[in-house]
């Protein structure tokens, strides 16, 4: 069966291919993006009050999660679904 953006409505699922976060797989990507930004690695540094946001612990990147999100999108460049400039028109 094949989605298409104008047949998603609220609450709808999209099913995916899983991926675990852990700590290996955002120091991999600190790697690969070389960046070594404390609040991806660093417990402590996050613990305290950053930015006024208590997040308690480090977080992942911002590219990393769209990356992610990207192999669950519908109407993205997967293969099961191509992206063409129509996609990015919602027709």
């Amino acid at each position: 069966m094949t989605t298409t953006f104008d047949s998603l409505g609220e609450g709808d699922v999209i099913d995916g291919p899983e991926f675990a976060v852990s700590r290996e797989s955002i120091r991999l990507f600190c790697d690969a993006s070389l960046d070594y930004n404390p609040l991806h690695l660093d417990d402590d540094y996050m613990k305290g009050n950053f930015g006024k946001t208590n997040f308690g612990g480090i977080i992942m990147h911002g590219m990393n999660n769209f990356g992610l999100i990207s192999r669950w999108s519908p109407i993205g460049p997967t293969p099961r679904a191509p992206f063409t400039a129509d996609s990015k028109r919602g027709g």
